[in-house]
């Protein structure tokens, strides 16, 4: 039975903690923006500099800086202080591959979503930011030498996947989840807020999804690690892909991978089922996981 009394304490303790989180990212982006216009970003090597700036002021400081002020075991509180099983990594990564078919078709279907005409202003819009965080990803990897992929995945693979992962699951979705909130609720507004955050519209459904993957991840195995990894290896194919594409002047690979199965429904459904079921074992996976290391701890 539910405790009426301590509902408003909760309700301000949550908003106590998003202020502090929302409040620590908002002076990040001002310093970030102050910062990205002294350092320039028209080159690759700026632009990349300017990334790494922003992922710490604006994701990592405020998650750090919540953490710690709202618990005395911030890496409990982020749950960055427990590890996962190394089954489940081996699952997830077939999830990855399975699941390829079904991300194309939702990712076609997205971008061929269209707004009617009385609000052609705002898909023009859409376009335009879509356009313009393109043009800077494609600036960023840049470049078709060993050195350039292998900054490229630490940037935009590595530090990207961890400072992200602190900020939206680590902190955001552990603070909603904190307010006796459902942990599927809490997952899913931290997925909407992810994939917003991002300022992408035409991808935005296939990020808010691969951003609840990420939240039941953390859900399910009780570390932030995790998800961290699967971010990280997510998006590695993506610059990995690119690389090879500007290292061997061939797109084929690229075009290639994203276009399986969009033209067959039989694949596609295929990818379905399979992607179902490679979730239903990371769950399993996870859940004996922590049960086991719970008897242990006992």
């Amino acid at each position: 039975m539910l405790d009426f009394n301590t509902q408003p304490s909760q309700n301000s303790l949550m908003l106590r903690r998003l202020f502090i989180l929302g409040g620590t990212m908002f002076i990040g982006l001002l310093f970030a923006g102050i910062l990205a216009m002294l350092i320039g970003n028209e080159t690759t090597p700026h632009l990349r500099i300017v990334t790494i700036l922003q992922d710490m002021l604006v994701f990592i400081l405020p998650a750090v800086a919540t953490a710690m002020l709202s618990s005395r075991l911030p890496a409990d509180w982020l749950s960055i202080n427990r590890g996962f099983s190394i089954w489940a990594l081996i699952a997830a990564i077939m999830l990855m591959i399975v699941s390829i078919p079904l991300q194309n078709c939702i990712i076609k279907w997205n971008e061929s979503i269209s707004l009617p005409d009385s609000m052609a202003s705002l898909q023009r819009w859409i376009v335009s930011t879509q356009q313009h965080a393109d043009a800077s990803l494609s600036l960023i990897l840049g470049g078709s030498s060993i050195a350039d992929l292998v900054m490229n995945i630490l940037i935009v693979a590595v530090f990207a996947a961890l400072s992200e992962e602190l900020f939206f699951r680590g902190a955001l979705q552990r603070i909603i989840r904190g307010n006796r909130t459902s942990a599927h609720v809490s997952i899913w507004v931290s997925a909407i807020v992810f994939s917003a955050f991002h300022m992408q519209f035409l991808g935005f459904f296939p990020r808010l999804l691969l951003g609840a993957l990420f939240g039941y991840m953390v859900w399910w195995s009780g570390s932030l690690w995790f998800p961290v990894t699967v971010h990280a290896l997510n998006n590695s194919m993506v610059v990995v892909t690119r690389w090879i594409s500007l290292h061997t002047g061939n797109g084929s690979i690229s075009d290639t991978i994203n276009n399986i199965g969009y033209d067959s429904p039989m694949t596609t459904a295929a990818s379905l089922l399979l992607t179902i079921g490679a979730l239903w074992l990371i769950r399993r996976i996870c859940l004996a996981d922590v049960s086991r290391q719970r008897n242990v701890a006992q």
